[in-house]
């Protein structure tokens, strides 16, 4: 997230437990609450066509190979590990590279969550449907690397 309501909001980040892998960057849909009865509150996940709630979870890995290979294109969501969930409201920014896309956009437009928790990019025409403003695209340098993002804006 560049600009989100959920780094001043606490009950806008949530704790989500998946039965596969999830790339960070995957749109969620949420499940139960997890009966662990230690006063959690971590819930199911799967990836889904939900705009509202996005895995953001810091990449710090989750064991030593992990945290010394620490390029965050390579990070993944491991299962039945925890994924940091985040709540997005309308109005907030979010940063994402190609793989949050099924395809690559090629200009600015809107985008539209899919049933595989991916993004699908719709053309400048389209914003009745679409669930994100494309604002953008620029390059992040992550390990010595420009890579292409693109600056997306939560419309509903």
């Amino acid at each position: 997230g560049t600009h989100c309501a959920y780094w001043d909001v606490d009950s806008l980040n949530l704790c989500g437990i998946a039965a596969t892998e999830i790339d960070n960057g995957t749109f969620l849909t949420l499940g139960a609450m997890s009966p662990a009865g230690d006063g959690a509150y971590e819930f199911t996940v799967t990836a889904g066509a939900n705009p509202d709630l996005v895995a953001g979870t810091p990449p710090q890995g989750y064991n030593v190979d992990a945290q010394v290979y620490d390029d965050p294109r390579y990070f993944t969501n491991e299962a039945g590990k925890p994924i940091s969930v985040k709540r997005l409201i309308k109005g907030d920014c979010i940063e994402v590279s190609a793989g949050a896309f099924t395809t690559e956009p090629t200009t600015e437009g809107f985008a539209k969550v899919v049933a595989t928790g991916k993004l699908t990019a719709q053309a400048q025409n389209t914003v009745s449907d679409a669930h994100f403003q494309i604002l953008g695209a620029r390059t992040m340098d992550i390990g010595g690397e420009f890579v292409k993002t693109w600056v997306l804006m939560k419309l509903v």
